[in-house]
Parts: C-alpha cells; structure tokens; sequence
C-alpha cells in the first residue's frame, strides 16, 4: 500500500515543473526518482491560457482582450545508475497561438543527475529521504531574442544552463510531503538578433521554491502545491542597445489529482493558477490544465 502512495504522490513532482510565466523561458524541474524503482517515464499534456497580459514593477496588472494560448507536450525518463546515483532527461515541445498565429517547435531540453544522500533503508516516522542534482540546460528552443513574430515563436532562453536543487520527501500514514529547492543559471551569451546583430545577453540568476502536500486512499490521492519563482535581470547589450531588465517574480498554487491504474502505471490531472499567490511583478499569468501519464519499472 505504501509503494503505492508514494507512486502516486511522485506524480506531483512533475506538475511542480514551474515553466515561466511568459516567453517560453524558466527552469523545469528534473526528471527524478525519489522510489525504489530502477526507472521511471513520464508524458505530460498542458493547456494554459496566459490571462494577465503584464504586471509592471509596480505591481499593477494589465489585461488584452485577446489571450495567448499556450500548449506544451513533455517526456520525462529517469533511470536509476545504481543504488545513490541517477541520471535523467527532460524533453519538452511547446506551441504557441495568438489570434490566427500558431508556432510550435522543440523547448530547452535539460540532462540532470541526482544523488540519494538521505536513503530510507526502514521506515521511520520522522525521517525524511533527500536528494540533491545537478543539470545541464540545452539551448535548443528559440528565444524572444531572436524571435521574427514578437515572441509568440519563443519557446526557451536559447542559452546554455545549469541547474542546482535539493528535495525532501516524506510519507506519513496516508499523507506525504515534498520540498524542492531549485536554482539555474544561464551563461553569456552574444546572438543575433533580427533587429540588430551581436546581441549580448546575462542573465542572473534564477530560483523557485515549492512545498507540497497530499492525501492517499485507496488508489486516488489529491494534494496541493505552492511555489514561489525568481528570475534575475536579463541584461541585453550591443553598440545601440542597453537594456539592464526587470527582476521577475511570482507564485503558483497546484490542485493535483491522482489515480493508479495498476501497481505500475498511473494518471493525474492538474490545475495552475498564477493568479493567487504573492505580489507578482515584471511577469505575465497564466492558468494551466495538464493531465500526465506515468510508467514505471521496478528494480
């Protein structure tokens, strides 16, 4: 029954993956397993709709009367190395529609490798499992840099990463409990732009911090999710050019449902909204709907 639980609640980490909420840009969580198994995959389908267009410095929030749509397809496969160590990919593909434009393509693909620093060999009340990884982020989505149709064609930073997190993950009777701590960094770099060429961009750094909660019975469980994102200023830079950004900040709170299939398979349906938590400020909102399907094989 436990086995079962923990498979469930390990469906939430992946609608903790906080994409940003404008421009395609934003850090994804790793694809991790925090179970006894020896390998897990994971497909996911989102709908979100971006419902406040901008929210200034000042905290003022600012509607359009026509939304961006926004679709995203991901493929998350992690497998166990040996007892500690584990390497895993993300690979998502994101389509964007505005009005009568549409543009979908290959988003930032990112390669992490975790380490159990903190096993559960028994089981203990009190006693929580630990994980820390490391990523490489993969330049492999356009960016609003070079976007040719005014970022709708956006749909990653276009700069290599790397990522740093630690998680925490408990079950207690027919409740769990998970705590992620995840910070990137994107490096240097010049790219040509359509409007100019030999862009330079520095970007700092960026974090998220998400704490989450749920209850099991049976074969469901429903939990909730809360995650506070931080993006850095994005400095932009040529000869014409000097641009120093804005500091991006906001909240999102995740209603997860779940339910096993069998002891190896399992599905889940979440809902987003940027729209209730904190004081957002340089960033747009969106609501998000996104159902997943889980497989996993045991060792």
């Amino acid at each position: 029954m436990i086995r079962v639980i923990v498979f469930i609640f390990l469906n939430t980490v992946s609608s903790l993956s906080l994409a940003a909420a404008c421009c395609g840009g934003g850090s994804a969580l790793p694809s991790l397993i925090t179970t006894d198994d020896r390998s897990q995959f994971a497909s996911s389908l989102s709908f979100g709709e971006v419902v406040v267009d901008s929210v200034n410095g000042a905290g003022y929030w600012f509607r359009n009367a026509h939304h961006q749509q926004v679709q995203t397809l991901k493929f998350d496969y992690a497998y166990v190395l040996d007892n500690d160590v584990q390497f895993g990919v993300t690979i998502p593909f994101v389509n964007k529609k505005f009005s009568d434009q549409s543009y979908s393509g290959l988003s930032d693909i990112q390669m992490s490798v975790g380490y159990e620093y903190l096993p559960e060999l028994e089981y203990n009340l009190f006693k929580p499992k630990g994980f820390v990884y490391s990523g490489l982020i993969f330049p492999t989505g356009h960016s609003q840099y070079t976007s040719q149709h005014s970022g709708l064609d956006s749909r990653g930073k276009q700069l290599w990463g790397i990522t740093l997190g630690h998680v925490m993950s408990k079950t207690i009777l027919n409740y769990d409990l998970i705590q992620i701590i995840d910070l990137h960094h994107y490096f240097d770099q010049s790219i040509v732009s359509p409007i100019a060429d030999n862009v330079k961009v520095h970007h700092g750094l960026g974090g998220q911090l998400n704490i989450g909660a749920g209850y099991n019975w049976s074969k469901e469980r429903l939990g909730l999710q809360i995650g506070w994102i931080y993006e850095d200023r994005i400095a932009v830079k040529n000869q014409s050019i000097d641009d120093s950004g804005f500091i991006e900040k906001y909240g999102q709170v995740v209603i997860n449902y779940s339910h096993m299939l069998t002891d190896l398979t399992g599905v889940s349906v979440s809902y987003s909204d940027q729209t209730l938590l904190g004081s957002p400020e340089n960033t747009s909102l969106s609501k998000t709907m996104s159902v997943q399907y889980t497989q996993r094989w045991t060792r």
